[in-house]
């Protein structure tokens, strides 16, 4: 819904997977506005919460059906 919040809760390699995905966020009308990056605890690793505002209406051939997913995906 435009003016909520989208978040996507991510491993240790979540700003890696941006970097190849962020200008897909925009065209669903998706902002990023913060990473907040937490260690877990005893040592097992960290985890990456990417925070995203919905500014725009999704465009209409969104959602994609599963068939074109799986021929064009968008990385």
């Amino acid at each position: 819904k435009v003016g909520g919040t989208f978040l996507a809760m991510k491993g240790s390699k979540g700003e890696e997977e941006f970097n190849k995905t962020g200008s897909e966020a925009k065209k669903l009308g998706l902002v990023l506005k913060e990473v907040k990056k937490e260690d877990l605890p005893s040592g097992e690793g960290s985890r990456q919460n990417f925070f995203f505002l919905k500014e725009n209406k999704t465009p209409n051939c969104y959602p994609r059906p599963w068939a074109t997913i799986l021929k064009k995906p968008l990385l």
